[in-house]
């Protein structure tokens, strides 16, 4: 096993991963903690939290934990932010 196949933080999506994989590893330093965050995509009228580290973005969902979402920087082509009026 590579070093690549270990660390996978910043190069992969995952959804759903495990409360382990959800846990910052060893290098690995929460930069932001954003509440009240909404996936309008995938969960739509979800409300969850936005993680944000020096490898990658997690989302969760407040209600249901094991909904989640890990986002390698490296995955990353360009960010759109917008402000909306959610229905909850």
């Amino acid at each position: 096993m590579s070093v690549l196949d270990v660390l996978w933080e910043d190069r992969d999506v995952r959804f759903d991963v495990s409360s382990q994989q959800m846990k910052t590893r060893p290098g690995e330093v929460l930069i932001d903690c954003l509440d009240s965050i909404e996936d309008t995509k995938g969960n739509n009228g979800d409300r969850g939290r936005l993680l944000v580290t020096n490898l990658r973005i997690i989302w969760h969902s407040l209600a249901l934990p094991r909904v989640n979402l890990s986002i390698g920087y490296n995955c990353i082509l360009n960010i759109t932010t917008r402000t909306a009026n959610s229905s909850i």
